[in-house]
């Protein structure tokens, strides 16, 4: 039989019933003895104990307030009317309890059973429902709206949280140090006159003030308000209307109003749109335009700047396999009452942390970033989120506030113990190299509008990294003193899950960027096709193996298009000197030797015979251009080692060289690949690769 549903005034429906009887209860837990089970979660600790379900069942006979909610939670979601388990829980099946440390995370109730001849373990996730409980947070019922007093008093409340109690958060308002401001913002104090509110674009001249970043989606829309040479001089004297701006930015000047903050930075409105030596210069700064924001708002529900970020909640807005939780709200008149629902990745927090933003332990694995967002699928927007102090996400479903501490979500779910990147001021120098392969690996998932931004895009997030490796920037790699890291940055890979190397001759989904963007030893190189069910993605090496014995780097360079040191380059070259063999990249053989085929088109036969490859990953498509005396196909390449010991004594890394056909006596890479064998007497060779 099925529970009875709760009465109309709770948005959770409430079970009634465990197995045909009725639980009531009259404990009063500020009177009586700690249950022998639960320990009415007064235990200063993290906590965990397991009972039989009949036990917990026995206990709230005894008046435990929390024994006599749990069953019911227990059996709402685990018994036989849900489909998906088509068993109840038996009373000798075992239930764990989970109590955190922190009062922000919710009370864990694991369910181990039997189902179908399979033993199976499901967890529940349990907040506080009416009334005050100080044992674990309550979840938040949302209103149906983003109205602007919503969002600004919401934002206010978690921004005072933050500035107050967050360590390692800035102080913001209070703070001593005023930040310096961006060369232009919005100044929203000029004038207040109803429907013809007025701003104004202000040139600050290292001016210092409060001011909010919009960090927002363009989307394919022309934007005609935007900055121009003809328009700056009159936008900084006579200012323009409000109303001329599209809806987003609208919406975004009445947040920051409301937030109390009178400069607002939005890079269509702030930088000369068409003057590209303002653009390459601004894009130069965004690290600084960001990280001394006191707070950036993303408008993560908006494809464009025409649509707005408030207005009616929309779950039904994400795209992917996202699914509402099923909350169930379990009354108890004498004591607490809670909120359950199971614990499975399907609901708005995915985008908040399935798509990059954190790595909690429920969520799965492997999805492409950014899949229900447009926003967050956004190149530009990774070098917002890693230096803005807080970030302000407007989603489809619900508000998110990111800061250096923690994220919290409006409804109260979100873990307070998640930040997706550490601040690189706090980091040792191994773990900034490490956070440097990380970005580059995220970075190279996310979309661009127009591939030629590849660099400018990532141009923030290099000059923040400037201080630290005191080195050479070179498209993407730190010509660093440290020769065991400068040699693992040329030893990235394209990766593609589900494949060892990439389709067949011509088929692959990656391809050298056209025109021109940078040398092939950088990843910032290669171009892929978006697609979300196989994504491609740079794979940094990870590790710290030594350089290959005898590498050498003699020289290494790239030259700059323009104002932006870490911006778009026009040639680039690296000489290096290291042990090298030749090899036949084939198709169609068979493995023996020398030979691996991780597709049913490739092998590679490496001429020295003691050396076999294990894995080989190719950066772009490639067509063979010779014919053996058998017929088949293949090239000739050069494999240069690059790193060894990268597993074990005997494995190393090389990358794959080929003779450039635009450049005389010169080489492309085209892939690496990772050996085992007689590399040690392959002899010493000099390359100029481009």
């Amino acid at each position: 039989m099925s529970p009875p549903q709760a009465s109309a005034s709770h948005k959770w429906a409430s079970s009634q019933f465990i197995g045909g009887s009725k639980f009531t209860s009259s404990y009063n837990h500020g009177t009586h003895k700690s249950c022998c089970v639960c320990g009415h979660l007064r235990l200063p600790k993290k906590w965990v104990t397991t009972a039989t379900y009949g036990r917990i069942i026995a206990s709230a006979s005894k008046n435990c307030w929390l024994c006599t909610v749990l069953p019911r939670a227990i059996d709402h979601f685990f018994g036989p009317t849900k489909t998906r388990i088509a068993h109840l829980v038996m009373e000798d099946d075992e239930i764990e309890i989970i109590r955190h440390t922190s009062t922000a995370e919710p009370l864990i109730i694991g369910v181990s059973f039997w189902s179908e001849g399979k033993q199976c373990y499901e967890r529940l996730r349990c907040f506080a429902g009416e009334g005050s409980f100080d044992h674990f947070p309550k979840l938040s019922e949302l209103s149906p709206d983003f109205t602007l007093s919503n969002v600004v008093d919401w934002a206010l409340e978690k921004i005072e949280k933050c500035k107050s109690s967050h360590r390692l958060c800035r102080g913001g308002l209070e703070s001593d140090q005023v930040p310096v401001l961006p060369s232009r913002v919005l100044d929203l104090s000029t004038t207040n006159d109803g429907e013809f509110d007025t701003i104004r674009l202000w040139e600050t001249h290292g001016s210092s003030a409060k001011y909010i970043a919009l960090s927002h989606c363009w989307g394919g829309v022309e934007i005609t308000c935007k900055t121009t040479r003809t328009n700056i001089q009159q936008r900084m004297n006579d200012g323009f209307l409000v109303s001329e701006l599209p809806l987003l930015f609208q919406q975004a000047v009445d947040v920051a109003k409301g937030l109390g903050v009178l400069y607002l930075w939005i890079d269509a409105l702030c930088i000369v749109q068409d003057d590209i030596y303002d653009w390459e210069v601004e894009a130069s700064l965004m690290a600084n335009v960001y990280s001394n924001s006191f707070l950036t708002i993303a408008a993560t529900r908006a494809n464009n700047s025409l649509q707005g970020m408030l207005g009616t909640r929309n779950v039904a807005g994400f795209t992917g396999a996202v699914q509402p939780l099923e909350y169930h709200y379990i009354d108890n008149p004498n004591g607490p009452s809670i909120v359950a629902h199971r614990d499975f990745s399907g609901t708005a927090h995915r985008t908040m942390t399935e798509k990059g933003l954190n790595n909690a332990a429920h969520i799965k694995e492997g999805e492409p970033f950014g899949a229900t967002s447009p926003l967050m699928g956004r190149a530009w927007v990774l070098q917002e989120r890693v230096f803005s102090p807080r970030t302000l996400f407007l989603h489809f479903a619900e508000l998110f506030l990111e800061c250096d501490q923690c994220i919290t979500c409006e409804c109260g779910m979100a873990s307070p113990n998640l930040r997706p990147t550490r601040r690189i001021t706090s980091l040792s120098m191994h773990d900034i190299e490490e956070q440097w392969s990380l970005l580059v690996w995220r970075y190279s998932q996310l979309h661009l509008s127009n591939p030629s931004d590849k660099l400018p895009a990532f141009s923030g997030i290099a000059s923040a990294f400037k201080d630290y490796f005191k080195d050479d920037y070179l498209a993407g790699i730190w010509k660093t003193e440290n020769l065991d890291y400068f040699a693992a940055q040329l030893a990235w890979r394209v990766w593609r899950k589900g494949f060892g190397i990439q389709t067949k001759p011509g088929e692959h989904s990656a391809y050298r960027s056209v025109p021109y963007r940078a040398p092939t030893w950088s990843w910032a190189s290669v171009d892929h096709k978006q697609n979300p069910e196989i994504p491609l993605r740079i794979l940094p090496f990870h590790g710290s193996p030594p350089a290959a014995e005898g590498l050498q780097i003699a020289r290494a360079n790239c030259t700059v298009s323009g104002a932006n040191p870490y911006g778009e380059v026009t040639s680039g070259y690296l000489e290096i000197r290291g042990k090298s063999t030749a090899a036949n990249l084939c198709e169609n053989r068979c493995s023996t030797g020398g030979q691996i085929p991780w597709h049913e088109s490739w092998c590679l036969d490496i001429l020295d015979k003691d050396t076999q490859c294990n894995l080989l990953s190719l950066d772009v498509a490639l067509q063979l251009d010779q014919m053996d005396s058998d017929g088949f196909a293949f090239t000739t390449v050069h494999l240069l080692l690059i790193l060894q010991d990268i597993g074990s004594r005997h494995d190393a890394r090389a990358i794959v060289l080929i003779a450039s056909k635009s450049s005389p006596a010169s080489f492309e890479r085209i892939g690496v690949a990772d050996i085992t064998g007689g590399y040690g007497n392959w002899p010493l060779c000099t390359f100029q690769i481009v």
